[in-house]
């Protein structure tokens, strides 16, 4: 029995071509079919279930291939592929008119795609949303639907071209860099795949079922994805394997188009290897009081999701289960959908009385099914080497590399002997313009173009090709001018020969190539922008991300209720709602806040609030961060490694509070300062609040810590207090540039033997007359005066002026800067070392003169020191 596919091939075309007069059955099994022509043809029996199998089989892999699945180096589909062709064959690019979207079509589907118009249409029209596609490939005019799944306009209405982007994808195929094929009738020619500069794969992702095989990538950055090859690259011109850990620094996570929040990236390292992996998508959202009421209002949702699918779900969630008539999400009122073109996606739930929002968020999110938190999978299969295969991000960024040099390599080649072929008739050129008179003498003489040809051949040592190339040479080419060009176009077609060898023979001239290429092309992505609002596009991240999933926690539960955090010497920590602070007279020992352990000691102390991101500060110059409210509040507190990831070497140094949102903020920066009054700035977004191992945040000698930390902006003023009883203000931004994390400081306020800076403060200059600041002596006396009354110094090496007067057993203890409208709103909190606490409000001083020595704030035991002082919100 035979299952060769050809006999089966062969056998049809008998019967197509011919007509069938007899078939006789052999004694061997064989078919003998005799045609009307007398002519005999005899066939094997073939079993039909087994040529089934492998005819299906076949037809699989043929739709994977041709039809469903991208090509892993330029990460198209066949139809998208045919699609961009046609249009780059019809001119119609970015700077160019828009052509009708029928055309377009007509012309994919009359010249290379023998398929349904409809088909063709939908996959264009995939290719110019910018919601599902992160780098559309087209640029669109017209209705071409929106994200609640309204369709396009009939392609008769719709206009289109190819975008900005797309030209890196067709811009080589006029250098011989691709292979070509007949289209289905031989009448015109295809590329097989497209000369792609950039990794269009991880750029725009892919989605697609196909037989057996399906194929879901999300999208990626491109700024992040290019970054990603460059250092792949560099990495083999380095001989260096490659870590994980490096790429992933630089691409975190997908992005979408369509914004959001990725969360749960615990497999994504295994994407990069094996290419699955599981991740959610959360939608972003903020509160707004609309009409009096308290609103959710969602601005970005999960990729892929119909706000009306979002609307419809929220409002069967309202209404009683009719099983068990319990309502699943009790505190929305009403939910509508006010997105348009302006504002973008904007989803107002509105809540009934009393409701927090942050918590029926929680609840909406914890839906089944729910809209507002997705669930997307990595599936990454691919067409790799024709055939259909499951590859990881590394297999992507490989491919691509070896894609790019093969480009290179065939450009190359072709510039190689096109400037060869130039060389070849110049030099023979230059041979003639050395006797230029002579020449024009033979030529004069001959009678013919071919005699003169065969003259010049003989006069000059030169071959017929250059003999001609002179004789068709126009006499505007003997000119002075013309003949020196001549002789600089020899000179660059030989040095363009050289760099095409050295690229030819060289990998590592065409790596360097590759590498010159994604910076291209990183420029032309940071220069992209949006028609309609004409924001850059690709600048920064559209999705947000955070590596551990989001779970409802204890935040969703607790209020945003101010509070101290107390650390003691020995790595304990306990937060304490600054309710429970009673407000106590001056003069007065307070009360105990912490029970510490024999021997121990409270180290420092800060003010924050419950849901706020506590930076803590190590002795090794690192920065981890953690919530407020993951900090034990019982009265020992707990030990700070069940918070953050320390190394056995490292304490905690200083701490700040920072908010969830100034870490959206690209024009904030961490400014910190150490004991030796090294300051130092690196943008706040350089650092992941989500991460609670510790990560570098400034370069310290052995024996400095930083000792203040806090947010500024370009125009920002910070002041330092040193325990020289002295306090030096400056502009930061003007003085201190933005370093990398892994930077030093420099040096800022002077300071006297002995002396070290003990606190600091960061205010904005709008701010600077309405600003008092309170000096605190180590043995509990109080000056508050006004701000200006210390001169801003010129510059950062100032030694600062006097604080406050003091005798000689006194020392600055510290200094804090507070409004001085709100000080009948404000306590001074203090704790000492033995864990007492004092809180008197701090409209019991009055302003004085910065050389006073103020008011006794607090009386302290004969064993007990100060800690630390800070200004909290008034007690009620």
């Amino acid at each position: 029995m035979t299952k060769n596919k050809n006999d089966v091939e062969n056998f049809l075309t008998v019967i197509e071509k011919n007509k069938i007069t007899t078939v006789v059955e052999e004694d061997n099994g064989k078919y003998l079919f005799i045609t009307e022509d007398g002519d005999a043809v005899t066939f094997d029996q073939l079993e039909l279930d087994e040529h089934i199998k492998v005819a299906f089989c076949e037809y699989a892999k043929y739709v994977l291939i041709n039809r469903s699945l991208p090509d892993i180096r330029d990460g198209l589909k066949t139809g998208q592929r045919r699609i961009i062709y046609a249009q780059n064959e019809l001119g119609n690019f970015y700077n160019k008119q828009y052509k009708k979207s029928a055309r377009v079509v007509g012309d994919v589907i009359g010249k290379y795609h023998p398929h349904g118009d409809s088909s063709v249409y939908e996959a264009l029209v995939r290719m110019t949303q910018p919601w599902i596609m992160n780098v559309p490939l087209s640029i669109g005019q017209g209705n071409w639907g929106c994200e609640d799944g309204s369709s396009a306009a009939a392609m008769r209405y719709t206009e289109v071209k190819l975008s900005k982007a797309s030209s890196s994808l067709v811009e080589e195929l006029k250098d011989d860099t691709v292979d070509w094929a007949d289209n289905y009738d031989q009448s015109e020619k295809e590329p097989l795949i497209m000369p792609a500069k950039f990794p269009n794969l991880l750029i725009n992702g892919t989605s697609g079922i196909a037989v057996g095989m399906a194929s879901k990538i999300p999208p990626h950055n491109p700024i992040e994805v290019i970054e990603c090859v460059k250092l792949y690259v560099s990495n083999i011109v380095a001989g260096k394997e490659n870590n994980t850990e490096e790429f992933i620094a630089l691409m975190p996570a997908p992005d979408f188009p369509t914004g959001g929040l990725v969360h749960g990236l615990e497999q994504y390292h295994n994407v990069w290897k094996t290419g699955r992996g599981a991740l959610r998508i959360r939608s972003v959202w903020h509160h707004e009081v609309v009409d009096g009421r308290n609103c959710i209002i969602v601005t970005e949702l999960p990729y892929g999701v119909k706000p009306s699918k979002l609307l419809l779900q929220i409002e069967e969630s309202c209404k009683p289960d009719e099983r068990t008539e319990k309502i699943k999400v009790s505190g929305v009122r009403y939910v509508r959908d006010e997105t348009d073109n302006k504002v973008g996606t904007r989803i107002v739930i509105a809540l009934n009385d009393g409701n927090d929002p942050e918590i029926t968020f929680n609840e909406l999110c914890n839906l089944t099914s729910s809209q507002l938190d997705i669930s997307y999978n990595y599936n990454m299969n691919v067409v790799k080497d024709n055939e259909p295969k499951p590859v990881g991000i590394f297999d992507c960024i490989d491919s691509f590399v070896k894609f790019r040099e093969d480009i290179i390599l065939k450009k190359t080649m072709k510039r190689l002997n096109d400037n060869l072929r130039r060389a070849y008739l110049l030099d023979g050129l230059a041979k003639a313009l050395e006797k230029l008179d002579d020449v024009i003498t033979v030529i004069r003489k001959s009678p013919d173009q071919k005699t003169a040809r065969e003259n010049l051949m003989a006069f000059l040592d030169i071959e017929e090709e250059q003999a001609k190339y002179i004789v068709d040479m126009s006499l505007g080419r003997l000119t002075s001018n013309e003949v020196s060009k001549t002789i600089d176009d020899i000179k660059t077609c030989h040095d363009i020969i050289d760099y095409c060898k050295n690229i030819i023979e060289n990998r590592a001239a065409r790596l360097d190539v590759i590498l010159q290429e994604a910076d291209e092309q990183i420029e032309i992505f940071q220069t992209i922008k949006d028609e309609d609002t004409g924001k850059l596009l690709y600048a920064r991240r559209r999705s947000q991300y955070q590596y551990d999933a989001i779970n409802i926690k204890r935040e969703d539960l607790i209020p945003n209720e101010p509070c101290n955090l107390m650390i003691s010497r020995d790595g304990f920590v306990r937060r304490i709602l600054q309710s429970e602070f009673m407000t106590q007279n001056r003069n007065t020992l307070g009360n105990k806040s912490m029970d510490l352990a024999k021997g121990d000691i409270i180290k420092t102390s800060l003010s924050c609030s419950n849901h706020d991101n506590i930076a803590f500060i190590t002795t090794n110059g690192r920065v981890a961060f953690a919530k407020a409210y993951n900090i034990s509040s019982e009265n020992s507190g707990c030990h700070m490694n069940n918070i953050i990831k320390l190394d056995a070497d490292e304490q905690i140094s200083s701490v700040t509070s920072l908010s969830n949102e100034i870490f959206q903020d690209d024009d904030a920066n961490f400014v910190f300062v150490t004991e030796k009054a090294k300051i130092k700035q690196v943008k706040l977004n350089s650092f992941n609040n989500k991460v609670r191992r510790t990560v570098i945040a400034c370069n310290l000698r052995d024996d400095d810590r930083i000792i203040f930390c806090g947010i500024a902006y370009k125009d920002s003023i910070i002041t330092l207090i040193s325990d020289g009883n002295r306090v030096s203000m400056f502009n930061v931004g003007d003085q201190v540039a933005v370093r990398s994390r892994t930077a030093g400081g420099v040096n800022s306020m002077k300071q006297s033997t002995g002396s070290k800076v003990i606190g600091g403060a960061v205010i904005q200059p709008s701010e600077l007359d309405s600003t008092l600041i309170g000096c605190l002596s180590n043995n509990g006396r109080l000056k508050v005066s006004k701000l200006t009354d210390y001169r801003l110094a010129s510059g950062r090496l100032a030694a600062g002026v006097k604080a406050m007067n003091l005798d000689d057993k006194s020392k600055l203890f510290t200094a804090f800067v507070f409004k001085d409208s709100e000080k009948a709103e404000l306590d001074v909190l203090t704790i000492t070392k033995k864990a007492v606490s004092n809180r008197i409000n701090i409209e019991t001083f009055g302003v004085q003169n910065k050389n006073t020595s103020g008011k006794m704030l607090i009386k302290l035991a004969k064993d007990d020191v100060l800690i630390s002082a800070n200004v909290v919100e008034a007690s009620k």
